[in-house]
């Protein structure tokens, strides 16, 4: 969908504001970057790039699917919206944007659930612990 998705970055309130950029391997530096993460999926898992933004120390906007929540905690790491509500979904972006000190502090609070929860040894930690309960 890369040539509709650029016919369109090129119309309306969006045109010259938008980078299709195509495939790429420095996405956590992409992430850090950026003021806020926002995932409007339809459908998700435990999706790595909430995982990254909350260790970038990001707030997140997200679709409430799958394993969001897991990450996006209302109102503390970001602010969910219904799946394919794209009026919900532009509007907590702007309430993000416009809510430095807010939007700061939510990127902390992601930062500190990444490191509780979510790190690679607290991950291999959790699946070992699942396994052997299993066993």
């Amino acid at each position: 969908m890369e040539a509709e998705l650029c016919r369109h970055a090129g119309q309306g309130p969006m045109a010259g504001k938008l980078i299709v950029t195509g495939r790429r391997t420095d996405a956590v530096d992409i992430i850090a970057a950026a003021d806020l993460c926002v995932l409007p999926s339809l459908s998700e898992g435990l999706p790595l790039t909430l995982l990254e933004a909350a260790m970038c120390g990001k707030a997140m906007v997200a679709a409430n699917v799958g394993g969001v929540a897991d990450v996006v905690r209302e109102g503390e790491t970001g602010l969910l919206v219904p799946a394919g509500e794209s009026i919900a979904l532009s509007g907590a972006i702007g309430r993000l944007l416009r809510a430095d000190a807010g939007r700061e502090e939510m990127g902390r609070a992601a930062r500190r659930l990444w490191e509780r929860e979510f790190t690679a040894d607290k991950m291999v930690d959790r699946t070992e612990a699942l396994y052997s309960s299993l066993v």
